[in-house]
């Protein structure tokens, strides 16, 4: 697991559960706030993209079995939800589809991704199954169990397949960067303080 260099010795004492938490919360309040909104902004505009799409297959005179499958395709898109129930159903259909021209489709609509998400990193979750919705909806629903520097976090054990890989890919972010620096300077200043105390 990748975690702030500077501050090894002093958390290495932590499990790799307690490992696991600390980095997620590193990613949590570095681009929690993205990922919480990208979801619903994502799908929205993946909806304007696609009804412009149905309005052009509509349009041919003739539409062939292949253009036919298409435009189901994308009339069940523009039916997901705004939701993370919205973004899964999303994956899925990218997952199993058999329309020849879905992979080109499904590019186009997660490059729709907000400009701080288009970093390298985030390319993981294209080879991990339906990542951005689980990750994403897990980030909603967690709440940090340490207790500032005094209390080390409970830790918990990997929510899905491939959640560590997401983590050390996510931890590479320049954001998630800057922050586990700053987080490695403020543990070290908050021992050196309590150990001052304590003598």
């Amino acid at each position: 697991m990748y975690f702030m260099a500077s501050a090894a010795d002093a958390f290495g004492g932590y499990t790799k559960n307690q490992q696991r938490e600390l980095s997620f919360a590193i990613i949590a309040v570095s681009l929690g706030a993205e990922l919480r909104s990208a979801v619903p902004a994502l799908i929205s505009n993946i909806k304007v993209f696609v009804r412009r799409k149905i309005e052009l297959s509509r349009s041919k005179k003739d539409i062939s079995e292949a253009d036919q499958k298409y435009l189901n395709l994308l009339l069940e898109i523009e039916k997901i939800s705004p939701g993370f129930d919205g973004l899964k159903r999303l994956e899925d259909l990218k997952n199993h589809t058999d329309v020849s021209s879905a992979t080109e489709l499904f590019r186009e609509c997660f490059s729709m991704l907000p400009s701080v998400l288009r970093d390298p990193c985030f390319g993981v979750f294209t080879q991990v199954p339906n990542s951005l919705s689980n990750f994403a909806k897990f980030m909603t629903g967690w709440h940090y169990s340490g207790d500032g520097y005094s209390g080390p976090p409970k830790g918990f054990s990997e929510p899905f397949s491939g959640f560590d890989k997401i983590v050390n890919a996510l931890m590479g972010h320049p954001r998630c960067r800057a922050e586990a620096g700053k987080q490695a300077k403020a543990w070290e200043k908050w021992q050196a303080a309590h150990a001052k105390k304590a003598a």
